[in-house]
């Protein structure tokens, strides 16, 4: 792949740390409600529904505090977290160094645009990243192939002019079949699928990713 002109990032699992939507001894509890959340928005996409992402999370994080025997009272607490979620200790840094390199920068999540700026913001990481695209843009989301395709227009670029960089093996999935190329950061998920498509690169952290691209 061709150095990218455009580094765009996944949002929450990736810049976001959604642990902080419970206190610390629930922290995989949150982790797990963000996963099912996905995982509900992606079938809906399969077949033809679509519903503001904030429905699939609370609904997630209402299962997982009644399975877990925690009062419901927790759960608009959460949801108010999930709003300004705080970032990953490494994220400004990763995001000063490909700013530096002479990277431009986005961010391309499931979350809504709007959602997902006041986000950026509140966790200080808005100083870099240019354009926020959002699913609900689309009305379907990743790994779509339609929020790749929509989020290039936007950026008024070429597939191979973009990475991707997540913490999600699907998102790199989806975003290496759209003729992206993917970074993919272990965070949670340790070690990626092998039957993943092999990603542009491999990262330990956001800030190894960040160093890799910038060498290119």
């Amino acid at each position: 792949m061709r150095r990218p002109e455009w580094i765009a990032f996944d949002l929450n699992g990736t810049l976001l740390d959604p642990a902080a939507m419970l206190d610390g001894a629930h922290a995989e509890l949150a982790r797990a409600a963000l996963d099912d959340a996905v995982l509900q928005a992606m079938a809906d996409t399969l077949t033809g529904e679509h519903r503001p992402f904030p429905e699939y999370l609370r609904a997630a994080l209402e299962r997982s505090l009644r399975v877990a025997g925690i009062e419901d009272a927790v759960l608009d607490e959460a949801m108010r977290r999930a709003r300004t979620l705080p970032a990953f200790p490494d994220a400004a840094g990763a995001l000063d160094a490909l700013a530096g390199a002479g990277y431009r920068i986005a961010v391309v999540t499931n979350s809504a645009a709007d959602a997902a700026r006041t986000a950026i913001a509140a966790a200080g990481l808005d100083r870099h990243v240019e354009t926020v695209v959002g699913a609900d843009e689309v009305g379907a989301y990743k790994p779509d192939p339609r929020v790749y395709r929509h989020a290039a227009a936007r950026l008024d670029a070429q597939p191979d002019s973009i990475c991707l960089v997540a913490a999600h093996g699907w998102d790199i999935l989806g975003a290496l079949r759209a003729g992206w190329g993917g970074a993919w950061v272990a965070h949670r998920e340790q070690h990626l699928l092998a039957t993943v498509p092999e990603p542009t690169l491999i990262a330990a952290s956001l800030q190894d990713a960040a160093e890799q691209l910038a060498r290119r």
